[in-house]
């Protein structure tokens, strides 16, 4: 249980009920003091009226008779009444000006009504009547309307606060329970997600990682989750497909992956290759998938991993079997002939011609027939090895069987330059080899073909550089002979 929560809780609740209450409570009773205020207020003014009223009717009799002794027993005895402060009658001539008291006195609430006789004014009475009474009334109304307020809110606020208090505390129960609830799920799918072989890795529409399982985690070489949680997976791990890769440029002005990258993400296999670890690379394979809100919007993306190593390394081993000789480790037939087209594909974007080179070994099969196959294999080896000295990483040496040879020199356009790097191969391959004890020497004749001078169609260019090959070797052997059309 969260007492904290509980108690922060439920002082904001003391406070807006009371504030309530005060609004609500006070409004209304301040609204009665009111109410009293005009009742005390009506009652002065109607004590000041009744007297006035009887004051006046005799007056205007005393002074339209000019009974002055009466108008003077009249203010008198007026005078003396209880709350009476002052009491005044005047003639409009002035000349009778009766009073009795002080108007100006500090709490003296002043009444002037005029004397009328045939229609005539003929004087004015003023009565002054004593306000302290009315203050203490009012005073005390004040008082009874504070006490009451704070009764009523001290009643009405205990009464609300244990009735409410009971109901936020059932939800503040509830919602812990939930909250207890979701954290008991999520270390269950955690548990069930840490016992999986494959891997599971959770995104936000930013690509950072949100949730991941041992397996990632240790995929990542991390001792636990929170060194990789709210990170960009790129500062982690390589997602690529051919020349494809997730990174920083993948997220878009706000904040989010783009629509390209997103959809290449969810929509093929994806892969991650970590560096090497016991002489061969990691290879895990992704799958991920969206995963929207109910609004539509995207929430999480979400990765499964299946580490196939074993299933990458083993297609890299049968794809090299497949276009590589086993002996010499060159390229075989099938792969020379793609990289000839991939020449020629280079020429149409950029214009870059190239060589191509027909070999085939003088004085082998002797070697062969005398000292057998594993001294021919060696010197094949041994071949195969100069000629990729001899040439640059950028060129091709392949060989196309027995021992036969095949060489693409790229950004060859003339034949002086293609002549050049023949003869390197020439010397190389002449060079005596020791085997055992015995020392073998072989050459080799090589025709020359140049693309597009020659040809554009590379099975004729092939044929060309095969008809060279042999004028070579009729030419005396351990030579080379340039296709002339």
């Amino acid at each position: 249980m969260n007492w904290d929560k509980k108690g922060r809780l439920t002082k904001q609740f003391v406070l807006y009920l009371a504030v309530m209450l005060l609004a609500v409570i006070g409004t209304t009773n301040y609204w009665l003091y009111q109410l009293s205020v005009r009742d005390i207020a009506s009652s002065l003014d109607g004590a000041a009226e009744a007297k006035l009223s009887g004051m006046v009717s005799l007056s205007a009799y005393y002074l339209s008779h000019f009974e002055n002794q009466l108008l003077m027993g009249m203010v008198t005895e007026t005078g003396k009444h209880q709350g009476v402060d002052y009491v005044g009658i005047h003639s409009s001539d002035g000349a009778i000006n009766y009073y009795a008291g002080r108007k100006d006195a500090p709490r003296t609430r002043l009444y002037l009504r005029t004397i009328q006789f045939h229609d005539q004014t003929i004087g004015r009475v003023e009565l002054g009547l004593d306000t302290t009474a009315m203050r203490d009334a009012l005073s005390k109304a004040g008082w009874t309307a504070l006490a009451l307020a704070c009764l009523s809110v001290l009643t009405l606020g205990g009464m609300l606060f244990f009735f409410f208090r009971t109901q936020v505390m059932a939800v503040i129960e509830r919602d812990e329970q939930e909250k207890t609830r979701i954290r008991d799920e999520q270390e269950f799918f955690k548990a069930v997600m840490n016992t999986a072989d494959y891997k599971v890795l959770v995104l936000d529409p930013r690509c950072c990682i949100v949730l991941a399982n041992r397996s990632c985690i240790e995929m990542m070489h991390k001792a636990k989750e929170d060194d990789i949680i709210g990170k960009p997976i790129w500062q982690h791990i390589a997602i690529n497909l051919g020349d494809w890769s997730l990174n920083a440029q993948s997220v878009d002005s706000s904040g989010v992956l783009n629509p390209t990258d997103l959809r290449q993400l969810t929509e093929e296999r994806v892969y991650t290759i970590l560096p090497q670890t016991e002489q061969r690379e990691t290879v895990v394979e992704w799958t991920f998938t969206k995963f929207a809100e109910s609004a539509g919007g995207l929430r999480y993306i979400i990765g499964a991993g299946t580490d196939v190593t074993v299933q990458y390394h083993e297609a890299r081993r049968l794809s090299h079997l497949a276009h590589h000789d086993v002996l010499t480790g060159l390229p075989n037939r099938s792969l020379f002939h793609e990289r000839l087209q991939d020449a020629a594909l280079k020429y149409q974007r950029n214009n870059t011609s190239f060589a191509l080179l027909y070999i085939d070994l003088d004085k082998f099969k002797p070697i062969n027939d005398t000292l057998g196959h594993e001294a021919g294999d060696y010197v094949l080896q041994q071949v195969a090895l100069r000629m990729v000295y001899v040439l640059r990483k950028a060129d091709t040496v392949a060989r196309l069987g027995g021992d036969e040879f095949g060489v693409i020199l790229h950004d060859m356009g003339n034949r002086e330059l293609a002549s050049r790097v023949t003869k390197k191969l020439l010397d190389a391959i002449a060079s005596p080899l020791s085997y055992h004890s015995h020392t073998l020497q072989v050459g080799a004749s090589i025709g020359i073909t140049l693309f597009p001078n020659d040809s554009t169609d590379l099975k004729q260019l092939m044929a060309y550089a095969d008809s060279a090959m042999y004028q070579a070797k009729q030419s005396g052997r351990n030579t080379y002979c340039v296709f002339d059309t």
